[in-house]
């Protein structure tokens, strides 16, 4: 499964908010997961909302190792944020072998270009790594706000019949996030988004 066929798998979606364990659920059918498991945990804000691990497990002597996905996302988060964490990591979980992380130094380089606001001069791996995961947040929001609910909602925004607070609550999304997917240009922004 490709990035772009999940959005478009979620985008006529009306009844909102688009559940995780779905978006969850369509993931791990439609790829070589064996299981995806969610986990909320403290931490702290500022710095982490979620990180995805990916490993082989074996539950017996003889039984098949299981590709499992644990998605650890920040306990402390608003419900909001929280849903857009889990959906931007469910993303990951398809990314291409090369787009991952595996090891130590590729992590830490990683969490410093994304901490960073500054750019290198010399393109990397890691910056590549930063860009997908940037690209990541987007995405999930294309799937958390499909957009055939969002053309719906957006005449009402725009003519002061709906505040943004309403749709915020309605799309279970962090309002300075939902602002966003209301704006006049996201629509334009989004084939981009889908498949860039």
């Amino acid at each position: 499964m490709s990035v772009p066929s999940l959005i478009r798998s979620f985008s006529c979606h009306q009844n909102l908010p688009v559940e995780i364990d779905e978006i969850r659920d369509h993931v791990a059918s439609h790829c070589s997961q064996d299981e995806i498991r969610l986990l909320a945990e403290p931490m702290e804000e500022r710095f982490l909302r979620a990180i995805i691990c990916q490993f082989y497990e074996q539950t017996g002597v003889y039984a098949e190792p299981r590709y499992v996905s644990l998605i650890i996302y920040n306990a402390n988060m608003t419900l909001g944020w929280q849903r857009v964490a889990c959906c931007k990591e469910l993303i990951h979980v398809l990314d291409k072998p090369a787009e991952r992380t595996s090891q130590p130094d590729e992590v830490i380089g990683l969490v410093d270009a994304l901490l960073s606001r500054e750019h290198s001069e010399a393109p990397s791996l890691i910056d590549w790594m930063a860009l997908n995961d940037r690209m990541a947040m987007y995405q999930a929001l294309a799937i958390l706000a499909p957009e055939e609910a969002m053309e719906e909602v957006r005449p009402a925004y725009r003519k002061d019949k709906i505040s943004l607070s309403q749709v915020s609550t309605w799309a279970c999304l962090p309002i300075e996030l939902t602002g966003l997917v209301l704006s006049e240009k996201w629509p334009e922004l989004l084939p981009d988004i889908i498949d860039p």
